[in-house]
């Protein structure tokens, strides 16, 4: 039983991440509703077999984020450099969001949650709604980014607010990444742990600021 939740809150997390991905990037979701299904499927199991399986929770995130950057490029033909821009936006998007919930959960009952197998999921699945709930504001308002085409043979012209762009999903990337690794490393949230939540939230508010101008 317990493995069929898991493996159902591990869904539900996968399709709230690119559900996040498509509203933030306006990418009409009802087109690739067979390749979400699927793609969201088979992070699922590789998800499974990388945690549960060979227990190697710390190279997860890293593994999961270059698998969706390849799904991104190869089952959604969007070009590579894009691929890897939205992926790593949608993912991390998603992981500040979930580390927000740990923060509120630990407060809320006063032990840490990450040690919690019943809560760990209902922390799953409530990051994985709020997620939905913002898709759903971001597509209904139609506020997302539109910047980002579609198709692998796209020419990339960058200007200098591409180049921040870029600067700023790097530090993004390197401060959640930190983030991650001081939690797991202390199986909780310790000052270094959320000192580098804090720098990543910073620069995601910067890619989203950045993103506003290009439009």
């Amino acid at each position: 039983m317990d493995n069929l939740i898991a493996v159902v809150s591990s869904l539900i997390e996968f399709f709230a991440i690119f559900a996040l991905i498509f509203g933030l990037f306006r990418i009409n979701i009802n087109e690739y509703l067979p390749e979400t299904i699927f793609s969201g499927s088979l992070m699922t199991f590789i998800s499974y077999w990388i945690r549960d399986v060979n227990n190697i929770e710390l190279a997860a995130p890293f593994i999961q984020i270059g698998l969706l950057i390849i799904i991104m490029w190869v089952i959604f033909r969007y070009h590579l450099f894009w691929s890897a821009l939205i992926s790593v936006i949608g993912y991390v998007t998603y992981g500040i969001i979930q580390a927000i919930f740990v923060l509120l959960f630990n407060f809320i009952f006063m032990i840490d949650i990450t040690n919690h197998d019943t809560l760990k999921y209902v922390l799953q699945i409530s990051t994985g709604c709020f997620s939905f709930i913002i898709f759903w504001v971001f597509y209904h308002f139609n506020i997302g980014f539109n910047f980002v085409p579609h198709g692998r043979s796209v020419s990339i012209k960058l200007s200098k607010t591409s180049y921040y762009i870029i600067a700023s999903v790097v530090g993004l990337l390197f401060t959640f990444s930190a983030s991650y690794c001081f939690f797991e490393m202390s199986k909780a949230f310790r000052d270094d742990a959320f000192y580098m939540l804090v720098l990543s939230t910073v620069c995601l508010i910067a890619f989203y600021w950045l993103s506003q101008k290009k439009e």
